[in-house]
């Protein structure tokens, strides 16, 4: 599911949005607009049945769980131009994520409060995107 965060990424990209991997290997220039950090948070695996026994299929026993994974964006906007601009980043970003991808399902959104970050000298927001995939396989 790693490659999550990049699907993410390009679909923020592909919406208009300054989107970048959240630990590039280069220093980030001053923002003047704008920008989405987007990396991998956590990731759970979560058994399904009864002890990941899904039942039979083809003569085999089948069995799963599902893997969920938190997408984080983080969303910065210079301090010069208030914190509207970070809202409306922050609304554009859901607009970009709302129709999901092609890998996992989205099951829930939390988004923080914009605010002041005397560190960055920005303002921002945090995203976390949750998304749910079921693995399984088959045992003869």
């Amino acid at each position: 599911m790693g490659d999550l965060a990049t699907q993410i990424r390009l679909l923020l990209t592909a919406a208009g949005l300054h989107a970048v991997n959240a630990f590039p290997d280069y220093r980030l220039p001053r923002l003047v607009s704008p920008m989405i950090a987007v990396g991998q948070g956590e990731i759970r695996f979560l058994p399904c049945g009864f002890s990941g026994y899904l039942g039979r299929s083809d003569g085999a026993d089948v069995f799963g769980a599902e893997a969920e994974s938190v997408i984080l964006l983080d969303v910065y906007s210079p301090y010069t131009g208030g914190g509207d601009p970070c809202a409306a980043a922050v609304r554009s970003a859901l607009n970009a994520v709302a129709g999901g991808v092609s890998c996992a399902t989205l099951k829930g959104i939390r988004v923080d409060p914009v605010y002041y970050d005397e560190k960055t000298d920005c303002f921002r927001s945090t995203l976390r995107l949750t998304f749910g995939s079921l693995l399984f396989r088959n045992e003869s």
